[in-house]
């Protein structure tokens, strides 16, 4: 996993750099130059691997209390005398078909 964060971190701050232009007029050997220089800051790739952590976490975060938790105490109520395997079961086919009518457009 930690690969992921690094290369996502490295793209954040090409995106960064590439959004102030920095790029501008540079050749291929410019920007491996660029890319070498980023690679000689530890302490600037730990913070983009950070950045990108949080990023990651924040719309996991967000969707676990207000989207599954939210839900599964619904559930809870309604159907005491189902086992909780089951209502797992049950809430994970509601809410991935919830997902699917919004990514379909349903």
């Amino acid at each position: 996993m930690m690969f992921y964060t690094t290369i996502t971190g490295w793209l954040l701050y090409y995106f960064v750099h590439t959004i102030k232009g920095d790029f501008t007029g540079l050749n291929a050997d410019q920007v491996g130059g660029f890319f070498s220089s980023m690679l000689g800051k530890p302490g600037s790739m730990t913070a983009w691997m950070i950045l990108a952590v949080v990023l990651g976490l924040l719309p996991v975060a967000k969707g676990l209390q207000s989207g599954v938790e939210k839900n599964y105490k619904a559930d809870d109520d309604r159907s005491s005398h189902v086992d909780a395997r089951t209502r797992i079961q049950q809430h994970a086919a509601r809410w991935c078909w919830r997902r699917s009518e919004v990514l379909l457009g349903s």
